[in-house]
């Protein structure tokens, strides 16, 4: 799955409000925190 095709997919399955207006980025892990 691409970029493109999340972007796709968001807007076609959700109301106009909720789209990813900021942008899409895929993340190899998820940064951590100390707490």
């Amino acid at each position: 799955i691409d970029l493109e095709e999340i972007r796709k997919l968001v807007e076609k399955e959700l109301p106009e409000q909720m789209w990813l207006r900021g942008g899409i980025h895929i993340l190899d892990q998820m940064p951590h925190t100390a707490s």
